[in-house]
């Protein structure tokens, strides 16, 4: 957790939310040997731990349950539900106390203009995939390129930082988490031009922490890359059917979760945490 706050908080382009996972699921799993439960019972406290991690990092104690069922607990069933319930559900309340209960993004009204925006979202889907798979293999040619040049795993942090350092000279929006950059994409704050810039060398750095060992999780930088490929996308749909379709920001919204899902392949988790992050079903 030391590695994953300095990583961070120098600005390596990873997330939060995957080490807090980790540290959830290390918890659970601790606590069920500790008591000596069986090795079934021992799955299901590690899911719980990852339920209160994700739900306490969002606010977003539906997500954290579907993303304990879905990705962890793969064959679970519906026994175990009230069990990562009452785990996501008390680490939201502990967050709440602590960090307050507002969303984490500020969301425009939205609303499906007419009904010939549904193909463009499945468009937009579509995108979101392709760059999904980008993404990852971005990451595995970092790792592979790194293990050619025969760079001790203990320097590549220093040579993806020296990276990510130098594109932030010009581009500071590479930098950390890139909540910032969301909340800019969904208020429309941001131009095209700067977004599509922004959204190629994310992912250039993303993948260059990742790849490299820095401790953090893609989550968020999905989040990242789905609003600016969503804001991108809507802008110029914006221009091709004026007054037909939604704002690019409606776009920003649905590509976080697109992405999301592209990279973690968990559909409903994705679904829900959009649902949760905005306050607004």
């Amino acid at each position: 957790s030391l590695f994953t706050a300095l990583s961070i908080g120098c600005g390596a382009s990873v997330g939060r939310e995957g080490p807090v996972v980790h540290i959830g699921s290390s918890i659970g799993s601790s606590i069920a040997q500790l008591i000596r439960l069986p090795a079934e019972w021992r799955r299901v406290f590690l899911a719980c731990g990852a339920a209160a991690g994700i739900a306490a990092t969002f606010n977003a104690p539906m997500a954290g349950m579907l993303f304990a069922a879905e990705i962890i607990l793969v064959d679970f069933q519906v026994s175990y539900l009230s069990h990562i319930a009452i785990s996501a559900v008390t680490a939201t309340v502990v967050s709440h106390h602590f960090l307050g209960s507002l969303p984490t993004f500020q969301v425009p009204t939205y609303e499906l203009v007419s009904y010939m925006e549904l193909p463009l979202y499945g468009l937009l889907g579509l995108l979101a995939g392709l760059l999904s798979i980008l993404f990852i293999r971005l990451v595995s040619t970092v790792e592979d390129l790194l293990n050619k040049a025969g760079i001790p795993f203990s320097y590549r942090p220093a040579v993806a930082g020296l990276l990510i350092g130098s594109i932030a000279i010009s581009w500071p929006h590479v930098l950390g988490v890139g909540y910032e950059s969301i909340n800019l994409a969904l208020s429309a704050e941001m131009a095209l031009g700067l977004m599509a810039i922004v959204l190629l060398l994310k992912l250039v750095a993303t993948a260059g922490s990742v790849g490299a060992g820095f401790s953090g999780g893609i989550f968020a930088p999905s989040l990242v890359l789905g609003a600016l490929l969503g804001g991108l996308f809507g802008g110029i749909a914006e221009m091709l059917f004026p007054g037909s379709v939604a704002g690019s920001a409606a776009y920003s919204l649905i590509g976080m979760g697109a992405v999301v899902a592209g990279t973690t392949l968990a559909p409903i988790t994705a679904i829900f945490t959009i649902f949760e992050l905005t306050y607004n079903f």
